[in-house]
């Protein structure tokens, strides 16, 4: 694949609108990454679509399409590491619940009961905290 287009932004029109030094780089860094995005996901669509045997040829639907899965996925929180293992416990810990509460009068299922019961919803809260993000 081909190196994306550079884009050269002007200080002086960054200076007029009141960049500072760090608002300057970020803002001239951020449209950059968003270039090299963009030109990667364009050239993508356009190879998935093309022909076999033929050239490559990257449409305004391409990049139109391109952009539009950027947009998606812009801001879109990644769900950290533990997040499939606390909800794996709380499917573990619902079990239990239904396993223990028919012996209730022992005290080895009251106590994995009340266990159960307990990190099932402190999982739950996280996980339910983790979605509302």
């Amino acid at each position: 694949m081909s190196n994306p287009p550079q884009i050269n932004i002007p200080d002086v029109e960054l200076d007029k609108a009141g960049f500072t030094n760090s608002g300057n780089t970020r803002y001239k860094k951020t449209v950059n990454d968003y270039n090299d995005l963009l030109f990667e996901k364009s050239v993508n669509f356009g190879e998935i679509d093309k022909a076999p045997n033929s050239p490559r040829e990257v449409t305004h639907e391409h990049v139109k399409a391109a952009a539009h899965s950027i947009a998606k996925s812009y801001g879109k929180p990644k769900k950290p590491n533990w997040y499939p293992f606390a909800k794996i416990g709380q499917y573990i810990c619902a079990a239990l619940l239904g396993l223990t509460s028919g012996k209730l009068p022992e005290t080895w299922a009251l106590i994995m009961f009340m266990l159960s019961f307990s990190i099932g919803g402190i999982l739950l809260f996280l996980t339910e905290k983790e979605d509302s993000k």
